[in-house]
């Protein structure tokens, strides 16, 4: 009889230690939601079409946009604008409100919107290196900039480094170098220069040996030199508003220009 009892008390246990177990919800399984992860918008955008709700605006040309570590910038074509953003849930950038500007004259119209109406919170698509802002009607597209192309933009002479002199030369005139999609132009003292160049893989110009010049009197010594400096094979670098250009010869700084302004 005792066996029996014994029997029964053990297939009880075990009777109930399998329903407890089988009770039990399976929550150390569970997969864990993935975060989710925001595409990243930092970095230099060129602002190419803007409708502010109630007209669509045609650009003369592309203007920058950069982003970065909360601060924007917005260069027009003589005045510079800035204001703070911050990034959103749900694909969205909230940017200041009243965004300041510089208040020299003139920009184009449609520019002057641009700064109009940005300050706002806007949803961001990207679409490669294409992105869309919108907040109701309003739109404002923009293409990432790509440091290489330098084609349209326009600098100003800033300092000259001979390799075997180790010595800077400042420019005080502005000699300003301008880029077109095959040639450039550097205007000096007096004259204006020009020849072809193209993109070598990597960050290279290659220039014609041969330039062409007005011949009026007198540029200085220094602004020739600058000159016949832009020939044969040269290293670039783009970092903001500043190009450097370079071989074993020479390095030659220069910060962007813009129209009206140096």
């Amino acid at each position: 009889m005792k066996l029996h009892y014994l029997t029964f008390w053990s297939l009880l246990v075990i009777g109930l230690g399998s329903c407890t177990n089988s009770s039990k919800t399976p929550t150390d399984n569970k997969t864990p939601k993935p975060l989710q992860v925001l595409e990243k918008i930092d970095g230099q955008w060129m602002v190419t079409q803007i409708n502010d709700g109630e007209k669509e605006y045609q650009l003369k040309k592309a203007y920058p946009l950069n982003l970065e570590e909360n601060k924007l910038s917005l260069s027009l074509d003589v005045n510079n604008c800035g204001g703070g953003y911050t990034i959103l849930p749900k694909h969205q950038i909230e940017v200041t409100k009243n965004i300041f500007c510089t208040e020299k004259c003139c920009d184009d119209k449609a520019a002057q919107r641009i700064s109009q109406i940005i300050g706002d919170t806007w949803t961001y698509t990207l679409d490669g290196e294409l992105m869309t802002w919108t907040k109701d009607k309003k739109i404002i597209q923009l293409k990432r900039h790509n440091a290489s192309d330098l084609s349209g933009t326009s600098w100003r002479a800033v300092r000259m480094q001979p390799k075997e002199e180790g010595a800077d030369h400042l420019f005080k005139k502005p000699y300003i170098l301008s880029f077109s999609k095959e040639n450039i132009i550097i205007k000096l003292d007096v004259n204006e220069c020009n020849t072809s160049y193209i993109k070598n893989k990597g960050d290279q110009l290659e220039f014609a040996k041969s330039m062409g010049c007005t011949r009026a009197c007198c540029d200085s010594d220094l602004a020739k030199q600058l000159a016949a400096y832009l020939s044969g094979t040269l290293d670039f670098k783009v970092k903001g508003d500043q190009l450097i250009l370079g071989n074993t010869a020479v390095e030659l700084e220069f910060a962007r220009y813009k129209k009206g302004g140096e």
